[in-house]
């Protein structure tokens, strides 16, 4: 489309310029006057890249022309040298590289196709560099065969600027790379086993490669997870973008005057949600420097979602029909206006709209809060299919089983078997809310046998196949499957025959998503595709009332949700790390009055809070306001707060949450520090510390980087009160004063002191670990000991106060202090039977034969040999 527009441009550009002498006017002919304007062109980007200095602008914010110089399907190939190039602001190249037979000497591909030695183009590199200490230069390097890239830009004199980028830091400011001296970023095009630190794997890094400069790499689906990841943007939009080589001092004024060029780069940065940041050329023009001219000028709105700390991987943003990450980078005019409402599949937003008008800030910074839904949270149907097809969803949603046969399955329990004439007739789709909305479906899927010439599995379908109008779940050529007829998207896994699979199928409105997921991963994906408009009734096993999309397999635990869920929420569900187990009041909503279900909530907060001020009354007049006799027990805080079980969060000492302060790497500086500064330890020393986390002490970088890292750690612990990081015989430690509370530092005080002797003070110490598992989502090779440590002396705790509580009246606690003793040591047979006799209580037999089946396939795997008690004997237990 953009080619289009500028045939346009260059025909009305013929038709007004006639005169062979007015055109040489227009391109400037004049020779010194180009010069002139060359010149007021390099002062103006110094004043740019000044501006990206004094504002603190990273690298990944930072926008650079990129030369295609070695040619890669090049519509007009360059024809200015290396040193031409970065003369006129050119802050990139493309280099094609290959070995000589003969020499061996490695050797740059030029735009005319020949081959000349690629240590030329590095020292006019070297120039450029020497020449402007502010210029940043970025490589990426095609080449299949291995170089001694090391020596290579060590023999230029380059090696004094390569960056290393830093896992913990990121990508440093302009400023920091200009003081340091690092100035030259180099990317490979291929993963190569011997690549030194300073030549970084393109695809780790950046998004935007599907386009023909990178048509040699294949990538599939990049799941969220990967594009958070990634924090670079390759923008190659103006590739096809080329002009009769006289005509290029004419175009400027045109393309000043017409927004599609700006307007098609804005589009890609609000798609991704970051900076693009390599613009890729195949032939420079000084139009595209005009033009990035521009887009340098934009000012920043950037941010992060967060949930319990951790970046969102999925976020739509109302308006922009797009989805990003849980980091963003939105364009803003200096005098323009930017609204931003972001959603995201499974969680709550706050504050739902934020407006940024007029900006006197290079960089504008906002983020949001996000609080995950609950699973039940617009939950249409939830079909167990055990026994029956009734609907356990709050709903309570009709449906008619026919001819559906409910057979055990060894590894799923009670499951719904389909044959040549069942199905499952359920509502109207739109009573289901699925029309012209956002919706999920999951379900647990197994073909037996795939019958040869049968080509669809309906799961779920309606009668109606015209466009828009029809509703179809499936397998399809033993792929799963989605569509609204004529408006499909087909998966890529192809499922075998005999064995279970977890899948969803998903749509969301706002962006036209179509997606398909399989045992919790992204399968397909597609975008800006209309919502189902449908009305009619949906069918579990068929589709169309056609018999070739009958479904003949076996199904369980099928659910129909009218929102989006999550990436997380889907996976969880895939891995059984979340389950749709209602509570006792979930239990009761579906069988009493909605009058009488809120006549028991008033009286039991009623009679709650009498019992709860009764006793706490009686408790301060015994005590004098403490509330428990040993001192150890205290009040959690709402300030000064450490927590390592569960969710790491940290509030200071005005009670304002800092735990994003805490990038990965300084969190683990923290906790290495920390836990060396106890259990009679005096703390880590220097060597140690470096070697532990960056892996070598031998390095005066790495050093120097120590050095800054223990340094940032120290800003943020200023913030609580009286906590330092101290150094005495060349060992870091970490001191607390008493107004700090640290849970990991509470529990092992009560742990190594013997204090848990009563039931109180265990339902205080649970009350501390309950949270969730110690150091939650590390994992340090260090860690493990420590880790192992308190986990084992908790499981002792549990084991036991576990048998003082009642099977029918604290069900649920019981199943969680089982939950948390086999999480922490798997083959505890003790744990097994409380939470198999826990969830048989409850009525959640196939639950319970999970638990065990779960349970006996990680005794084999740990000891060799089958664990010998059968399931019936576990369930008939007598509890101590």
């Amino acid at each position: 489309m953009l080619r289009g527009y500028y045939f346009i441009l260059w025909f009305i550009l013929l038709l007004i310029v006639p005169s062979g002498s007015l055109f040489a006017q227009l391109t400037g002919a004049n020779v010194e006057t180009r010069n002139i304007s060359r010149s007021g062109r390099s002062n103006f980007f110094a004043l740019q890249r000044q501006d990206a200095l004094d504002n603190n602008i990273t690298y990944n914010e930072s926008i650079y022309i990129m030369s295609n110089y070695s040619g890669i399907s090049p519509s007009v190939p360059e024809v200015f040298s290396v040193k031409e190039l970065l003369q006129r602001e050119v802050e990139g190249f493309y280099f094609y590289l290959r070995q000589d037979p003969e020499n061996q000497q490695i050797l740059l591909r030029n735009p005319n196709g020949l081959f000349s030695p690629f240590m030329e183009a590095l020292y006019q590199l070297k120039d450029a560099l020497d020449g402007d200490t502010t210029k940043v230069i970025t490589l990426f390097l095609d080449f299949y065969v291995d170089p001694d890239l090391e020596q290579i830009f060590e023999a230029a004199g380059l090696s004094e600027y390569l960056l290393e980028y830093d896992t913990g830091s990121g990508w440093p400011t302009i400023k920091q790379m200009v003081q340091a001296g690092k100035r030259l970023v180099v990317f490979e095009m291929q993963k190569h086993l011997s690549s030194p630190g300073w030549l970084h794997n393109l695809n780790e890094f950046a998004t935007g490669l599907s386009e023909p400069y990178f048509e040699q790499l294949n990538y599939g689906i990049e799941s969220f997870d990967e594009k958070l990841r990634k924090s670079l943007f390759v923008f190659t939009g103006y590739k096809s973008l080329s002009l009769p080589e006289e005509s290029a001092d004419v175009i400027v004024p045109y393309a000043r005057q017409t927004p599609y060029l700006i307007e098609a780069f804005k589009k890609a940065w609000i798609s991704e949600g970051k900076v693009p940041n390599f613009i890729f050329i195949d032939r420079y023009y000084s139009w595209v420097t005009s033009l990035l001219s521009t887009f340098r000028q934009f000012h920043l709105v950037q941010g992060a979602i967060t949930n319990n700390n951790e970046y969102l991987n999925y976020v739509n943003w109302q308006g922009m029909a797009n989805y990003t990450s849980g980091k963003f980078c939105f364009p803003l005019e200096s005098s323009g206006q930017l609204t931003l409402s972001p959603l995201s599949p499974g969680y709550e937003i706050m504050p739902k709209t934020i407006r940024v008008t007029n900006s006197t800030k290079k960089v504008y910074v906002h983020d949001f809060t996000a609080k995950q839904l609950n699973l039940d949270e617009q939950l249409e149907i939830y079909l167990p299919l055990d026994n029956n097809t009734k609907d356990f969803s709050y709903r309570r949603n009709h449906s008619s089983p026919r001819n559906i046969e409910f057979v055990d399955d060894p590894i799923r329990g009670q499951v719904a078997s389909f044959g040549v004439e069942s199905r499952i007739d359920l509502p109207q789709a739109e009573t289901l809310h699925m029309r012209d909305h956002d919706f999920t479906v999951t379900a647990w899927v197994r073909i037996p046998r795939f019958i040869p010439e049968k080509t669809d599995y309906c799961i779920l379908g309606t009668k109606n196949n015209a466009y828009q109008q029809g509703l179809h779940f499936l397998i399809r050529e033993r792929k799963p499957y989605m569509g609204f007829f004529n408006n499909d998207l087909a998966g890529n896994t192809i499922l075998e025959a005999g064995k279970w699979y977890h899948l969803t199928w998903r749509y969301n409105k706002i962006n036209g998503e179509q997606a398909i997921f399989v045992d919790g991963k992204l399968d397909a994906i597609s975008l800006n595709r209309p919502a189902y408009l449908g009305s009619d009734s949906l069918y579990i096993g068929h589709a169309d009332m056609n018999r070739t999309f009958q479904f003949i397999g076996v199904l369980d635990n099928l659910c129909i949700w009218s929102r989006v869920l999550s990436d997380k929420e889907i996976l969880g569900l895939s891995n059984h790390l979340v389950e749709l187990n209602f509570s006792t009041w979930a239990r009761l909503s579906r069988t009493l009055s909605l009058p009488i279900l809120l006549l028991l909530i008033v009286l039991f907060i009623a009679v709650g809070s009498y019992l709860f001020y009764a006793l706490y009354a009686r408790k301060r007049k015994k005590t004098g306001g403490v509330t428990s006799q040993n001192p150890v027990f205290r009040e959690i805080p709402d300030k000064n707060y450490i927590q390592l079980f569960g969710d790491f969060y940290v509030t200071n000492s005005d009670g304002e949450n800092i735990t994003a302060l805490f990038t990965p790497k300084l969190k683990q500086l923290f906790l290495l520090i920390l836990l060396y500064s106890q259990q009679d330890k005096s703390g880590i020393s220097s060597h140690n510390l470096t070697k532990m986390i960056w892996g070598e002490d031998t390095v005066k970088s790495t050093k120097s980087l120590r050095s800054v890292s223990i340094l940032k750690l120290r800003k943020i612990l200023e913030q609580i009160d009286q906590t330092e990081i101290v150094f005495n015989t060349n060992k870091y430690a970490i001191v607390f004063s008493g107004q700090v509370y640290c849970d990991y530092l509470v529990s092992l005080q009560l742990i190594k002191g013997k204090k848990i002797k009563t039931k109180e003070e265990f339902e205080r110490f649970y009350e501390i670990i309950g949270q969730g598992e110690i150091f939650k989502g590390e994992s340090f090779d260090w860690l493990d000991d420590f880790k192992g440590d308190i986990s084992n002396s908790i499981v002792d705790i549990i084991s036991r106060f576990i048998g003082k509580y009642s099977l029918t009246e604290d069900t649920d606690k019981i199943i969680q202090m089982a939950d948390y003793v086999l999480l922490n040591d798997p083959s505890n047979e003790e744990a097994l039977i409380y939470k198999v006799k826990a969830l048989t209580y409850q009525n959640n037999t196939k639950s319970a034969k999970y638990t065990y089946d779960k349970f006996r396939s990680l005794y084999q795997e740990m000891y060799g040999e089958e664990f010998t008690k059968t399931y019936t004997e576990i369930a008939s237990t007598e509890l101590k």
